[in-house]
């Protein structure tokens, strides 16, 4: 009789054995799917990070060359006006 009565008492733990492992699982797929978004926002972040870094190079190369523009116009008004 001992037998059959923990049978019994064991029976809502088995009974309980499925619901935690579809907890286990979606917490798992919750944890990787945060961690996968992570790493997409860094990749995005460094991605438009260096487009910027070229951009600003771009531009620094662009002014330097209306520098030299605007110096060579300066001199011909002095030619110019001599």
């Amino acid at each position: 009789m001992k037998f059959s009565r923990n049978k019994n008492q064991n029976r809502p733990i088995v009974r309980l054995v499925p619901i935690i492992g579809m907890i286990s699982i979606i917490a798992f797929l919750i944890f990787n799917h945060n961690k996968h978004q992570k790493k997409q926002a860094e990749r995005a972040y460094n991605d438009t990070r260096k487009a910027l870094q070229l951009l600003v190079s771009n531009l620094d190369k662009g002014l330097g060359k209306i520098a030299h523009l605007n110096q060579f116009e300066i001199t011909l008004q002095k030619i110019y006006n001599h």
